[in-house]
């Protein structure tokens, strides 16, 4: 899967807004896809209209085997298409909030951090 960050201005200051992976043929068939957190940024205006589905918060996943990636539910998000009439086959890209991502990634790192301390 190739991946990008979409940035806009948000309270006039550029900022990033979706991390949008490009699903390949290979990754239909995954029950879960690990991606790199970095990726190259684009301005949102060179966002490609093509069919995408959201990702939720709760189908993004941290693998502490996995440092410097992160997770998402494919098995999860093909039964959602499914159920909605959709073959996951025809997805072109999963887009994700950059805000839930950022709260997924620190929330792996803040309850690492509790249990290194104890």
């Amino acid at each position: 899967m190739q991946s990008v960050v979409y940035y806009d201005y948000y309270d006039g200051r550029l900022c990033p807004i979706w991390y949008v992976g490009y699903l390949e043929e290979k990754d239909y068939t995954k029950d879960v896809l690990y991606v790199p957190v970095q990726c190259p940024f684009q301005p949102l205006n060179e966002f490609e209209e093509s069919l995408g589905v959201s990702v939720f918060l709760s189908e993004l996943i941290v693998n502490t085997q996995k440092p410097n990636c992160f997770g998402i539910n494919i098995r999860s998000i093909r039964q959602r298409t499914e159920m909605a009439g959709i073959s996951i086959n025809n997805i072109c890209s999963l887009v994700i909030q950059m805000g839930d991502l950022e709260e997924v990634l620190h929330m792996a790192r803040v309850r690492w951090k509790t249990i290194c301390t104890q």
